[in-house]
């Protein structure tokens, strides 16, 4: 292989860019960017999210009192013990039985 001097300061070249960027869409759920935010704070699909949530697809994990709490992050809403959710709120009312704020709850 031989040294090429515009690959060392530009990065991957175009080909690895491309194939980087197929298994990133397939395999990738946190880091595709066709989920990812742009600057103005919406999805590529148009739809505003709050920026501290991550991505679809996503499993935000909190230890309480002892027990690992998983919440699967959807689209619209969270799945928590086989029940979608519509904010994070509802799911820490859910699991402690007074009100928190999720993102608190969940240190987001």
């Amino acid at each position: 292989m031989e040294y090429d001097e515009k690959q060392a300061t530009t990065g991957l070249s175009d080909e690895a860019q491309a194939k980087l960027e197929q298994f990133i869409k397939v395999y990738d759920p946190i880091n595709n960017r066709a989920l990812r935010q742009n600057g103005n704070n919406q999805a590529v699909t148009g739809k505003v999210r709050d920026k501290r949530l991550p991505v679809p697809g996503s499993v935000i994990s909190k230890v309480y009192k002892g027990d690992i709490i998983n919440v699967n992050v959807l689209d619209k809403g969270f799945e928590y013990n086989g029940k979608v959710y519509r904010t994070l709120s509802s799911v820490a009312g859910a699991i402690t039985g007074q009100h928190w704020n999720g993102y608190l709850f969940f240190g987001l």
